[in-house]
């Protein structure tokens, strides 16, 4: 028997085991469609495709943030329209109550409106958002910020979300936009008007009307800045999700195959398979035959 035969028979078995693992390679594309599910398999596509799948997830937790801060600025925004609502109902009544000749029980009647305005404003700038806390607390969301008119027990700070790598958005504004901080104590000048129209006293009646004025101004820009805000985090959001689906198609390049070409394939690799099988078979039977 000569050594050749013996180096022929290594050739051919070492391809039969090339085969074999050609069609399971295949077979497991073809029918789970994952081409690289271990390191061995291959280091980089499965560096790739763990990373990309980590920042997918990492993503998807931002987006949860931004739902959270967007369904609050929502609720803000509800409440300062409302609130716009009630400054432009307390201006009418303030514009009539001075011009017009009304009688200083008429003005005492009408106060009690505004009681009930100041009310209802009160309650609105002590909103609550879906998780509980305070709307326009600042960071103390636990903690009521408008206790009575003019006091203010928030701070002055905003809340920030990352909103994708290295990005992040201010999604909050302080009641001190609502406060003489701001420009003008607005709650307080609710509590003005309404003493005035209880002491029938005109002049600080058109006084605080004037200053009502300015915390209209003042209260329609916070709510722009709200609706800004808003705008931002659905931009913010879109790019989030194109992020998303393009990690989601680096991760199936990374580790997925094709299932269509992966079925050739392995019928290929069968084949291959089977021809090196014969041979192998073959090669055998002539070393047996030289021995």
């Amino acid at each position: 028997m000569r050594v050749t035969d013996f180096r022929m028979l290594e050739v051919a078995m070492s391809k039969v085991m090339q085969s074999r693992e050609r069609a399971q390679s295949a077979a497991d594309v073809a029918s789970g469609g994952q081409k690289v599910s271990l390191p061995s398999q291959d280091l980089a596509a499965w560096s790739d495709g763990v990373r990309a799948r980590t920042r997918k997830t990492m993503s998807e937790a931002r987006g949860q943030a931004i739902t959270r801060a967007r369904d609050r600025l929502v609720q803000l925004d509800s409440a300062f329209a409302d609130l716009q609502n009630i400054l432009g109902r307390t201006t009418e009544l303030g514009v009539q109550l001075t011009n017009a000749p009304i009688s200083g029980g008429d003005r005492i009647s009408a106060a009690t409106e505004l009681r009930s305005l100041q009310a209802s404003a009160l309650a609105l700038v002590n909103a609550r958002g879906p998780d509980g806390e305070f709307l326009l607390a600042g960071s103390r969301g636990t903690q009521q910020p408008f206790t009575s008119p003019s006091t203010y027990s928030g701070d002055a700070l905003t809340r920030t979300i990352e909103t994708g790598e290295g990005a992040q958005l201010v999604v909050s504004l302080p009641g001190t936009v609502l406060t003489a901080v701001g420009g003008v104590d607005v709650l307080g000048v609710l509590e003005t008007m309404s003493l005035a129209l209880e002491q029938n006293n005109v002049p600080n009646l058109r006084a605080a009307l004037d200053t009502l004025n300015s915390g209209v101004d003042q209260l329609a820009q916070a709510h722009a800045q709200v609706g800004s805000r808003m705008r931002a985090l659905d931009e913010a959001d879109g790019y989030r999700q194109q992020f998303e689906l393009n990690l989601a198609a680096l991760e199936q390049r990374s580790m997925e195959g094709d299932q269509v070409a992966a079925v050739s394939e392995m019928m290929q690799a069968k084949v291959a398979l089977e021809n090196s099988q014969a041979m192998a078979t073959a090669m055998n039977k002539l070393v047996q035959a030289g021995g």
